[in-house]
């Protein structure tokens, strides 16, 4: 039987902020102080507007709205600070390397299937104003 800590692990594999779910998962020390630009280079693309605007965009939320969020907790950190101006952001480990790693290479799959868990959802045709949402969550379709 799948756990929910295996369905947030296997959900962050896949979305578009992965590269820094990965990076994290298997980075060394209680703390990263780190830039905007830094984690722009681990992802591989560019944060999106509200990352430099809004400190919001940087919350550690427990219900995982927000993809960015779900991929550091579920790879064992918290953003503990956030600069706007200096565009810097600190994550701190909020649970032992071993916890956090949960026994699991980055890389390697489990036999679930997570559309079994997760059944794809089809919620129809998004309002004007959440398409730049839906893209920070699951990537653009280019």
């Amino acid at each position: 039987m799948v756990n929910q800590r295996e369905i947030q692990t296997e959900t962050a594999d896949r979305l578009k902020y992965s590269p820094l779910y990965l990076h994290l998962l298997l980075r060394d020390g209680q703390e990263w102080r780190t830039t905007f630009n830094e984690v722009e280079t681990i992802l591989g693309f560019e944060l999106p507007d509200p990352a430099r605007e809004y400190q919001s965009w940087w919350l550690n939320q427990s219900n995982g709205s927000h993809g960015q969020a779900l991929v550091w907790q579920v790879a064992g950190w918290r953003v503990s600070a956030i600069d706007l101006e200096s565009e810097s952001v600190v994550f701190e480990r909020t649970n032992s390397k071993e916890h956090s790693t949960n026994t699991r290479e980055p890389s390697k799959r489990n036999d679930s299937d997570i559309d079994e868990w997760l059944p794809p959802h089809d919620p129809g045709p998004w309002p004007e104003g959440l398409v730049s949402i839906r893209e920070w969550l699951y990537g653009s379709d280019d």
